[in-house]
């Protein structure tokens, strides 16, 4: 009989391990296409709204259709259509990394955070709240989401060289516009074309957003900071300290002289950020626009480096290769949708789950309002896609239990934009963790759990406060 000293022969129990991201969106889109064989086909009629010029659904108009379950071959090819869905965002990931390869190269943009964390040694914690705040200014009243990835590398680099980890510049940049996004102040993008939707005044309801946005900053910081004072106290307590990202270090004892071509290249990556906000402000500029911006700074960037064309040819296809793979995330993410649209079962789901929201009792209908668009977020991960799908079928519903179609509006903004930080459809999410360097979905999810179920809450006590005080208006 053997003695339990030897605990070599102890069995050791199977540590759980969530899958490399590929594998985990595959499973995901092997589900949908599942799905297509047990769901029936189904379809809402679509029309024009005069109001707004969109096309959206006849919420009295579903019916059922022949099935269209999708083939084992499908499965395969959702794959190149899901690129060729997502190729902006896709184009934008790339182009963006690439021409900030050739300004790294430079050396420039070391040198000057090292010099800014020396001139502001003692003020990290200050500094990180200046930048949230920017960022959850620019998601809560600009509604910017996929935009904010190019800011995504410069924050990282910033939050290591001050002691942190990426983590903490990826949440300080992402997860506090996402957040405002969510809340959407004057977001036009979920906000605004709701409230167009349902012939309410733009952006009425702002005090109460406003209220909304005080408390949700108040809470983020909280959380953020906390774990950014224990990885600085502590670098062994970070989420990603076993990992080797592809971010490279910042030398801040011997930095190097900032030479007049470094500031010469510093300016060139400044006026490409310029130009990339205000191109999208006022000029309709998006993704490709952006893209573009990056490209012709980093190429600028390199001239003024002394870079001969070579050289920058090679910087930039390094810094290609380096992210191409988020491009490949970001299109298995799109594929999702691609096989529940191709299977026709996209309105069946979406039918479903308002008759469920409709044998609520009446006092649970706002909340499960709320509860069925975080659900629909993960299929529909785009805000406004979401909105001409969802809020023509929940504004009459709101008027059906004598609710506010203001209410319907809350439960739809908070229920889309909280999740888009951490479900892995979102192609905004999936480039911007690789353009932090490569940090692992599964990684991040489990970091970003906690203040997901914080937020998910809070947001459930406002749409049950805005019931409750019936906000209008109407």
């Amino acid at each position: 009989m053997n003695s339990g000293g030897n605990v070599d022969n102890v069995k050791k129990r199977p540590h759980f391990r969530v899958p490399h991201v590929y594998v985990l969106l595959f499973f995901i889109m092997a589900a949908a296409a599942i799905a297509t064989y047990i769901l029936p086909a189904g379809q809402f009629e679509r029309i024009v709204d005069e109001a707004t010029g969109r096309t959206i659904i006849d919420p009295n108009s579903f019916h059922y259709i022949e099935s269209a379950p999708v083939s084992f071959f499908f499965l395969f090819k959702s794959i190149p259509l899901g690129i060729r869905a997502a190729v902006d965002v896709i184009f934008m990931v790339v182009l963006t990394m690439a021409g900030m390869e050739i300004i790294n190269q430079t050396g420039a943009l070391k040198i000057a955070i090292a010099n800014m964390i020396k001139a502001i040694k003692g003020k990290e914690y200050f500094l990180l709240i200046i930048v949230g705040l920017v960022f959850t200014a620019i998601g809560a009243f600009v509604g910017w989401a996929e935009g904010i990835m190019m800011f995504v590398p410069i924050g990282v680099a910033l939050s290591i060289a001050m002691g942190f980890d990426a983590l903490v510049g990826f949440d300080i940049v992402t997860l506090m516009a996402g957040m405002g996004f969510a809340v959407g102040v004057t977001n036009i993008y979920t906000v605004g074309v709701a409230q167009g939707l349902l012939g309410l005044p733009l952006f009425s309801g702002l005090g109460f957003r406003m209220v909304m946005l005080i408390v949700l900053t108040i809470v983020s910081f909280l959380w953020i900071l906390r774990y950014a004072k224990k990885v600085k106290e502590n670098p062994a307590a970070s989420h990603v300290s076993d990992l080797h990202l592809d971010i490279e270090e910042i030398d801040l004892e011997n930095p190097g002289e900032f030479t007049l071509r470094h500031k010469l290249v510093l300016v060139t990556l400044v006026a490409g950020f310029v130009a990339a906000v205000y191109g999208c402000l006022k000029l309709g500029w998006f993704m490709v626009e952006i893209g573009a911006c990056f490209t012709l700074a980093g190429v600028i960037g390199g001239l003024f480096a002394g870079m001969n064309l070579d050289e920058i040819a090679e910087n930039y296809g390094l810094g290609a290769r380096k992210i191409i793979s988020a491009g490949i995330t970001i299109g298995l993410a799109r594929a999702i949708l691609v096989i529940l649209e191709q299977g026709l079962i996209v309105d069946t789901i979406i039918f479903y789950l308002a008759n469920m929201v409709q044998s609520l009792p009446t006092s649970l209908t706002a909340l499960g309002m709320y509860l069925i668009q975080v659900i629909i977020n993960t299929f529909i991960p785009s805000g406004s896609g979401q909105a001409v799908v969802t809020i023509p079928i929940l504004g009459p519903l709101a008027e059906i239990i004598g609710s506010q179609q203001q209410v319907a509006v809350i439960a739809y903004q908070l229920g889309d934009g909280f999740t888009n930080r951490i479900i892995p459809t979102s192609a905004a999410l999936m480039g911007g963790l690789a353009m932090a360097g490569g940090i692992p979905w599964s990684r991040y999810a489990r970091h970003v759990a906690p203040i997901m179920g914080i937020w998910i809450v809070i947001g459930g006590i406002f749409v049950i406060i805005a019931d409750m005080l019936a906000l209008g208006p109407f």
